[in-house]
């Protein structure tokens, strides 16, 4: 009903529906924002794209806590116009989309938030794949855990722990506040 064709993640609270537009060739550009009861633009930010300017966000993950929208994307912009913007993770207050803090990453998963910290795969400086943790008051990497491959999928947060499938045969559990292992399982294909 809105007209326009919008693709990726959503996350709903009681007053708006936030979204991410993380595919443009033509028609409405990339974007992260909310949509009100009545399905009208509350705001957008990271906007880019105008009719025939290919852009992409291959992440485009989304994760809502205490009033915040955090937003990691992994943009790839075709030729022609630069963005003012480039791939990490943002803070944006849920209900006005005021920006509160970005940080530079290479997002590889969609992020988990939970006890004041985010959780998502990114590159790590050595360029491999790592389960990172981030303060949600500023985005500062608190720890990572490298791994030579990982999963595509959010990390899940359950009873303190945070939940990886890595190395096509693992599923890990690290204790979300130090970053400890606290078990392995394996399990064939997990990734």
């Amino acid at each position: 009903t809105t007209g326009v064709d919008w693709w990726g993640q959503t996350v709903p609270d009681a007053a708006r529906l936030y979204l991410v537009n993380d595919e443009h060739v033509d028609g409405p550009g990339i974007f992260v924002g909310a949509l009100d009861a009545t399905r009208a633009t509350v705001w957008q930010q990271n906007q880019f794209g105008s009719c025939r300017i290919d852009a992409g966000d291959s992440e485009g993950g989304l994760a809502l806590d205490g009033g915040v929208l955090f937003y990691a994307p992994s943009y790839s912009f075709g030729t022609g116009p630069t963005a003012s913007f480039e791939s990490g993770v943002y803070a944006f207050d849920a209900a006005t989309g005021a920006p509160k803090w970005n940080q530079t990453a290479s997002p590889l998963s969609p992020l988990s938030a939970g006890g004041g910290r985010l959780y998502l795969i990114e590159t790590d400086a050595g360029g491999m794949p790592a389960l990172t943790a981030r303060g949600q008051s500023d985005g500062a990497v608190v720890w990572q855990k490298s791994f030579t491959s990982a999963g595509a999928q959010a990390p899940v947060i359950a009873a303190g722990l945070v939940i990886v499938a890595h190395d096509f045969t693992t599923i890990s559990a690290f204790d979300a506040a130090t970053g400890a292992k606290r078990w392995d399982a394996d399990v064939q294909g997990a990734q």
